[in-house]
């Protein structure tokens, strides 16, 4: 089958070519193009003219005509002048209050250098009038290397709510500890 294809479409083209040149395939092509002429006339009459409702669209803007805008963008002045703006209406009652926010970001750090082998902690304290938001705790070797202590715990003081306090065992060589607390000022 794969092999009568090709010649199944060689034959198919030349019977076309022969046609399209002869006086038979002239007059098979003039008896085709006058029924495609006649269906040419529907596009002096638009296909969607119908959902007018039989009216016309003018630039007149006439009783029972559809009015269209005009080259100057306009709708014509037959159908009356556009009336001047009414008056304001009355002022909106007021929103409800915003959500607190914060203000004074600021972030307290203390920094200390342990001897080595220390149980020790550390506190930072947000100044007065600023609440604790959150805080940390890093610990590094006095060169800047990573650390290989144990922190214990971190976490808000429970008797201080306004300190962040950690507690810690250093490894076996001189450290530094920063223990961090986010302040802000809250409004409640």
């Amino acid at each position: 089958m794969q092999q009568r294809l090709p010649l199944l479409l060689s034959v198919t083209a030349l019977v076309v070519a022969v046609f399209g040149a002869t006086p038979l395939g002239h007059a098979a092509l003039r008896a085709t193009v006058p029924q495609f002429a006649k269906t040419a006339g529907y596009a002096k009459f638009a296909g969607n003219s119908s959902q007018l409702n039989g009216r016309k669209s003018t630039l007149a803007g006439t009783a029972g005509s559809i009015p269209v805008v005009g080259k100057d963008g306009k709708l014509p002045a037959s159908i009356g002048a556009v009336g001047p703006a009414g008056p304001a209406g009355a002022k909106g009652a007021p929103g409800a209050p915003g959500v607190p926010g914060i203000s004074g970001y600021e972030v307290v750090t203390m920094t200390r250098t342990f001897p080595v082998s220390t149980s020790t902690g550390g506190t930072a304290s947000c100044p007065s009038g600023k609440s604790l938001l959150g805080g940390g705790v890093t610990i590094t070797l006095t060169n800047g290397g990573f650390s290989n202590s144990k922190i214990e715990s971190s976490g808000p003081d429970p008797s201080k709510p306004d300190t962040w306090t950690a507690s810690f065992v250093t490894s076996g060589l001189p450290e530094v500890a920063r223990v961090t607390a986010i302040c802000a000022e809250v409004e409640r």
